[in-house]
């Protein structure tokens, strides 16, 4: 009994780290995709000049 009310208590938790998991991986495929950009950018750049 102890232990089921213990583990209740933490699924509200492992809700919360699957949602930070899926912003972390959100956010870093954002961050590829401004690397990208960046990298796109300064490639384009160098020619203008």
């Amino acid at each position: 009994m102890h232990s089921k009310k213990l583990l209740n208590r933490l699924e509200p938790v492992k809700k919360i780290n699957k949602v930070d998991e899926e912003i972390y991986e959100s956010n870093k495929n954002m961050i590829d995709i401004n690397n990208k950009v960046v990298k796109k950018t300064n490639e384009v750049a160098k020619d203008e000049i």
